[in-house]
């Protein structure tokens, strides 16, 4: 979910599905509608609740810990109205066996 008004990016957008990778993530968002002041960036926990993550300017960035996986879903909410604004799932790379794509 994005629209024109805000952007949230998460890097590395994808990460390996095998044997639970997880991955330390850069999320950086941008809103540029003028009435909204503050931001709450919300991650989809385990047991499909939110938890706020990290809050700001309607600008930034944070970093998070080796916690992000495959099917992580972060989510960028007005402060305010707690309206979402944008969502990113990052996406979960297909696992390659030892004998997969090798020639024989």
């Amino acid at each position: 979910m994005e629209n024109e008004d805000a952007v949230l990016s998460v890097e590395p957008g994808a990460v390996g599905a095998c044997e639970g990778q997880r991955v330390a993530a850069r999320i950086a968002w941008k809103v540029k509608d003028p009435a909204v002041q503050s931001v709450l960036v919300q991650v989809r926990g385990d047991d499909g609740g939110r938890k706020v993550f990290a809050s700001g300017a309607a600008q930034g960035e944070a970093e998070t810990g080796q916690w992000v996986a495959g099917g992580t879903r972060f989510y960028l909410v007005d402060a305010d109205s707690r309206r979402d604004l944008a969502a990113f799932e990052v996406a979960g790379l297909a696992c390659l066996g030892p004998t997969d794509g090798a020639m024989e």
